[in-house]
């Protein structure tokens, strides 16, 4: 097994080949992205206004309903950047490429188990939150900051174990949203290690790009995922293919 030196310069180095000459599509689709999830994630908030638990209960059901939309754009945005990765050309229609070429359902399927994963890992947190009348008083901050803190990082640990299965959904359209689930899972195993590393090593990246208001991490987002199709298509290299992924 390389480095981690070596494995995050290999990929990182894919990553800006296949970016060069396609930044107009890529930070494109990122913004577009970030506009269509911000205009819908204001849904729930104008459906449910106030911090009643009636209203906690219905805006999470909203942004959860929301979030199984918004993966079928995703399944686009990752189709631009597998694409790129594999040297072909994208244009930022791609980003709708979901809702014709997809199998919507199927998307639908596997982004309802990410963002039920999701949900679960924080919602301790969020009942806390809602329940508890003083949340941040000295004896409740110790609750709050272990709660957030323990949801977290179970949500990174599967967020990282589950981080192929648009990649893989792309790739082998052939396969059911838990078949794609567990091969990203097996396509991770052992490497979540070096997955997380090489995302905190783009941390400074964000920090500076926060100077500019957020414009440059339009970029920084391009690259880190990039980065992430860089890695899929190493990983699933034509010899690995038949022993990674499940048949039907």
């Amino acid at each position: 097994m390389a480095r981690y030196s070596e494995f995050a310069a290999s990929i990182k180095s894919e990553a800006r080949g296949a970016l060069l000459g396609n930044l107009g599509v890529t930070v494109g689709a990122n913004l577009l992205t970030l506009l269509i999830s911000a205009v819908l994630l204001q849904i729930g908030i104008v459906l449910f206004p106030g911090t009643s638990v009636i209203s906690f209960l219905g805006a999470e059901a909203v942004s959860y309903l929301i979030a199984l939309f918004l993966g079928i754009v995703l399944y686009g945005l990752f189709y631009i950047y597998m694409s790129l990765s594999y040297g072909q050309p994208a244009v930022i229609a791609d980003l709708f490429r979901g809702f014709t070429n997809g199998a919507p359902d199927r998307i639908i399927r596997v982004q309802a188990v990410l963002s039920g994963i999701s949900l679960v890992c924080m919602l301790p947190a969020m009942i806390w939150m809602q329940t508890v009348k003083t949340p941040f008083s000295q004896a409740g901050i110790p609750v709050t900051i272990l709660l957030y803190a323990g949801g977290t990082a179970a949500e990174v640990y599967f967020d990282l174990m589950f981080s192929m299965s648009y990649f893989v959904m792309i790739d082998f359209p052939q396969l059911g949203a838990s078949d794609v689930l567990r091969t990203s899972r097996r396509m991770t195993g052992g490497e979540k290690g070096r997955l997380f590393r090489l995302c905190i090593g783009f941390l400074p990246l964000w920090l500076l790009g926060a100077i500019s208001l957020g414009i440059a991490n339009l970029w920084v987002a391009a690259y880190q995922l990039s980065s992430f199709a860089a890695f899929y298509r190493i990983k699933a290299a034509a010899p690995q293919k038949k022993q990674e992924v499940p048949q039907n």
